[in-house]
């Protein structure tokens, strides 16, 4: 496979051959995505190959909140009393044909590249997201992130847990 990288979703992107094995994930890069980018409601990013249209995977970012009665008391014990601002991982797919390769980690690297940048300009707590089912929640803490509740599928990494992660003190 050549060099992968990831761009913001365009109309030339061949979005219509995406298939990850879940119906909604793949109606929503088929039908949705790029009218929920153009109507500000979230900004969608592709994994191509490098020169190419083919839509590999994607990732749909959005910003949030997380309510602290969502949460577990020791996840936000000294933190202020009032919704924490996150930015919201709202879909991540990989095209079937593709998984295992790598395209799904590329994706949440590159929202964790986006909540650090934004967290310079503006108030971001963590990168955020809602587990589709037990396969995504098992990968999600695989790649760090923390419950946020034990009796649900939400899951957080706190920004500056990633920028410390990528910044280990000898």
């Amino acid at each position: 496979m050549a060099e992968v990288v990831i761009e913001p979703l365009e109309k030339r992107h061949d979005r219509k051959s995406f298939r990850c094995g879940k119906p909604e994930l793949d109606n929503y890069i088929q039908a949705l995505a790029r009218q929920h980018q153009d109507k500000g409601f979230a900004r969608v990013y592709v994994a191509v190959e490098q020169g190419q249209n083919q839509v590999l995977g994607y990732i749909a970012l959005a910003m949030g909140n997380v309510v602290l009665q969502d949460a577990d008391e020791a996840v936000f014990a000294r933190l202020p009393k009032h919704p924490m601002p996150v930015l919201h991982v709202a879909r991540l797919a990989t095209d079937e044909r593709f998984a295992g390769k790598g395209i799904a980690s590329l994706l949440l690297t590159h929202a964790a590249d986006i909540a650090i940048e934004a967290s310079v300009s503006i108030g971001v707590h963590a990168l955020e997201l809602i587990a589709m089912d037990d396969e995504a929640y098992k990968f999600y803490l695989h790649k760090g992130f923390l419950p946020l509740k034990s009796d649900n599928m939400r899951l957080y990494a706190p920004v500056q847990t990633i920028i410390e992660a990528r910044n280990p003190r000898d």
